[in-house]
């Protein structure tokens, strides 16, 4: 068998299942993370990659990239919640003193950031 015969029978082989995937099975495959939509009084969410600031779950609702970023960048001057803390349950079993969580509020607005496993969610609530 040739190598483009090989290459064509493994490109249909692909299609195929991709064809028989339910966006469920789609979700499933996808890193375990918080439903963020089920927080009540939200008014939008993001996860961003606490290393670098890259947005890996974009803002929704009336969270925008520049809220994102602003956030990211407080989180920077904070420092020990990107420093110090890891999210991971090992620090917060006490082995760690990394700041894990913050809720920054203006005005009518709160920024609730949870840092877990490399990665800042960030939830724009109403205040209370």
């Amino acid at each position: 068998m040739s190598e483009a015969s090989i290459s064509q029978a493994n490109a249909s082989t692909v299609n195929s299942m991709a064809n028989h995937i339910t966006p469920q099975q789609q979700q499933a495959a996808a890193p375990s993370i918080a439903d963020l939509d089920s927080i009540p009084n939200q008014l939008g969410h993001a996860v961003v990659r606490a290393s670098d600031g890259t947005i890996l779950r974009p803002p929704t609702g009336t969270l925008s990239e520049r809220d994102v970023g602003i956030v990211w960048r407080l989180m920077l001057e904070i420092g020990t919640v990107l420093e110090g803390g890891s999210g991971s349950e090992e620090n917060s079993s006490g082995g760690g003193e990394g700041l894990q969580r913050v809720t920054v509020g203006f005005g009518c607005v709160n920024y609730a950031v949870g840092l877990w496993d490399g990665c800042l969610y960030v939830v724009k609530k109403r205040s209370s």
